[in-house]
């Protein structure tokens, strides 16, 4: 009997593997060893839509990555303005502060009684005649330090003169401590010695709180507004909320800046309710003789 030659055998060999590959091919592709795909998740916000995500699912060697997670709307980064603000005009510098600086009062009227307004930035537009305040028997001054913390304004305060005294001091809260690198306990001791320096100029006093700002978080607004609304209650100082009336669903009430107030409407709003917070204090001190009341909500 013939020998079997060994290249016959080899080619038996190559042909039982090529019969055990085409096995294993006419079996499904789940029972091959492949790595697994990514797991599906449902699309949210933050991720980039399934559409996307399936262009690079298409191509195994490619590494999947997704798109940056958006901010949400209520991301301080995100959120400016549109409405419009004037161009500002140049202030001289204050030897106080060395801040811009300006102090407006008006001419003596004997029918109209005399109400001075102290704040920040949010004063310059009427100040500078951009936005009126509502007509009636109010005649109304400024005093503005553009970008002043509580305890810079209380030094402008201190270092006013004044040819008169006014009926009722109406303070604008100091929105600038929010930024001032001061803690809340700290702001609100700064306060405290505003309020004093307030008093001093007339002893009738009223605050409006500071308007909200798109470019810092709720949080941190809230807990300056209950320490400012604590040490106003301690000096028996009414205290008169505003945050309501500027909801951050409407940009057009913020300029571009996302901290200071188009001149329409955000301006207007804004003049509206110091017109009311002065007009009810000269209003209670004409009635009760009262100098300070319970700290309240005005607009509530």
């Amino acid at each position: 009997m013939p020998r079997k030659g060994r290249r016959s055998e080899a080619a038996k060999k190559r042909w039982r593997t090529l019969e055990q590959e085409d096995l294993h091919s006419s079996q499904p592709d789940v029972a091959k060893p492949r790595t697994s795909p990514p797991t599906a998740q449902a699309w949210t916000p933050t991720q980039s839509p399934e559409k996307k995500m399936s262009r690079l699912l298409d191509s195994p060697d490619q590494v999947v990555c997704q798109e940056e997670p958006r901010r949400p709307l209520t991301s301080p980064v995100s959120r400016r303005g549109t409405g419009r603000r004037h161009r500002v005009l140049k202030w001289p510098f204050s030897p106080v502060t060395f801040r811009s600086h300006k102090l407006v009062l008006p001419a003596e009227v004997p029918e109209k009684r005399f109400v001075l307004l102290v704040g920040d930035s949010h004063l310059r537009a009427i100040a500078e005649g951009f936005v009126s305040m509502p007509e009636g028997n109010i005649s109304f001054g400024f005093l503005a330090t553009p970008g002043a913390s509580a305890d810079e304004l209380r030094r402008e305060v201190l270092g006013a003169v004044l040819p008169r005294t006014p009926e009722v001091v109406c303070l604008l809260a100091p929105g600038n401590n929010l930024e001032a690198r001061r803690t809340v306990q700290q702001s609100g001791a700064d306060f405290e010695g505003l309020l004093l320096a307030v008093g001093n100029l007339c002893p009738n006093v009223v605050v409006v709180d500071f308007p909200p700002r798109l470019t810092v978080e709720e949080d941190l607004q809230e807990l300056l507004r209950q320490e400012y609304h604590r040490v106003a209650a301690r000096r028996n100082v009414r205290y008169l909320s505003t945050v309501e009336h500027f909801p951050r669903s409407s940009l057009d009430l913020w300029s571009r800046d996302g901290v200071h107030l188009s001149d329409d409407p955000g301006m207007k709003v804004l003049a509206q309710l110091l017109w009311a917070a002065s007009y009810t204090q000269l209003e209670l001190s004409a009635l009760n003789r009262v100098v300070y009341s319970s700290g309240g909500n005005l607009f509530t």
